[in-house]
């Protein structure tokens, strides 16, 4: 049964992922572009009244902006990226966005969707919002099984113990999102450790439910604290985990406690293994941390972990609108000057990431960072993992480059430190890209 449900979730994450890719594409036309989603060939005889304009091999934009391509090829590169080459939809007034002044509040800070009726789940307080922890075993379906099959009778999963599981301990990253955003369920997480401590009957649970109290148990007491993520690397503003499976116990087969099991070990944007490595369930609850989306490379599966600075609220980010570009001037406490940043075009970013941008810079200083080791500063073409932006640099100017997303325009942004070039400020820039992109 866990074994369905956890593909269930691997599955739900895959979905969110390709319907924030399709939200991406469609947010082109909500902005006032076309997004080149039908088109027509030239034909003789004409059957359209549009293909009298085109000449053989030609297509016509028939979404809304009558473009011209000069083939499929053509055609299918502005269809992938509409904004390599973005072309208004007449009469359509281009949106604004307003920044916000601060990053949102940690997930599991914020009200969950509504819990549906049965679910078996609690609902419990960490810091004014409610979130599901205590997941109750799926005991309550009807001898057909969840989904009609009758799992029950006929898959060993009917045969499996399926205790309760705790919200707050996630094993892999589809529950580790789940567990950060307010939207556990059971399969994916740890046992509840709590379930046999005297307390009362957990609301809207089945009568056979075991009588437990979360306020009481040590794991929701020091979710409540949101400590920090243990042995995070002195100065490092960004991370590389790496998800590494458990190693089997022989002898064991699916028996092994360690079956299904998973640690994410840190690494150094450089790739350098920190030799630290972290539990799922540190990461779900630890505070001033961001990540990105899961990506898998040549070793396996990794996301980006980015770390929230406290003295951003202490750094002053002054903003002017041109008629052709937006430009900040970063400020450290103190007014000392630490960067000028343009954005050419929508700028593809809130308040919130430059005043961290700045405080980042701010803590360099003169000192050397941890993470820059001895490798020189050369600017990595894209952040792996994050294929919406690209960087390049020339004469001491890093240009970055945002292709549309759900959240932003496309946008260009140069970008002039007052600190020499060095590994510390690369850092500090694909830091500022992973926060952008954090989910």
């Amino acid at each position: 049964m866990e074994a369905v449900l956890t593909q269930r979730l691997d599955v739900d994450l895959e979905t969110a992922e390709m319907n924030a890719k399709a939200d991406a594409w469609h947010a082109v036309r909500d902005r006032g572009f076309c997004n080149h989603g039908s088109a027509i060939g030239y034909g003789y005889p004409p059957v359209h009244e549009v293909q009298r304009l085109l000449k053989p091999g030609q297509l016509i934009c028939t979404a809304g902006c009558g473009t011209v391509f000069a083939g499929e090829e053509d055609w299918y590169t502005q269809l992938d990226d509409p904004m390599l080459n973005p072309v208004p939809l007449p009469g359509r007034p281009l949106p604004t966005r307003r920044p916000l002044a601060r990053p949102p509040a940690p997930a599991f800070d914020q009200t969950p969707p509504a819990l549906p009726p049965g679910s078996g789940m609690s609902k419990h307080t960490l810091n004014g919002g409610p979130v599901p922890t205590y997941l109750d075993n799926p005991h309550e379906y009807s001898p057909r099984g969840p989904d009609g099959q009758g799992w029950n009778r006929i898959s060993l999963n009917a045969h499996f113990d399926t205790p309760a599981h705790c919200g707050l301990r996630p094993i892999r990253f589809a529950s580790l999102f789940e567990a950060r955003t307010g939207r556990q369920r059971w399969g994916g997480y740890e046992r509840c450790v709590g379930a046999t401590l005297a307390s009362r009957r957990a609301p809207n649970a089945s009568p056979d439910t075991p009588r437990v109290q979360c306020g009481t148990c040590p794991v929701y007491q020091n979710a409540r604290e949101h400590p920090r993520l243990p042995n995070w690397p002195d100065r490092s503003v960004l991370l590389l985990g790496r998800v590494r499976d458990w190693p089997r116990t022989p002898g064991m087969g699916i028996a092994d406690p360690a079956a299904g099991r998973s640690s994410v070990h840190l690494h150094t944007w450089q790739g350098q293994d920190t030799g630290v490595a972290v539990g799922w369930s540190d990461l779900a609850i630890a505070a001033e941390i961001r990540m990105t989306w899961q990506f898998q490379d040549q070793d396996g599966d990794a996301f980006w972990i980015v770390r929230l600075n406290p003295g951003a609220e202490q750094t002053a980010v002054h903003t002017k609108n041109y008629r052709d570009h937006t430009r900040h001037v970063l400020y450290a406490p103190g007014a000392r000057r630490l960067a000028g940043v343009k954005c050419h075009g929508a700028c593809a970013h809130e308040d919130w990431h430059l005043r961290h941008l700045a405080a980042d810079l701010a803590d360099l200083g003169g000192a050397r960072p941890a993470d820059g080791l001895d490798a020189a500063p050369d600017l990595p073409e894209r952040l792996p993992g994050v294929p919406s932006f690209s960087l390049s640099g020339d004469a001491g100017t890093v240009t970055i480059t945002h292709e549309v997303s759900r959240d932003f325009d496309a946008s260009t942004m140069t970008f002039n430190a007052e600190v020499p070039a060095s590994p510390g400020v690369t850092a500090v820039l694909l830091a500022h890209i992973a926060r952008v992109a954090a989910w």
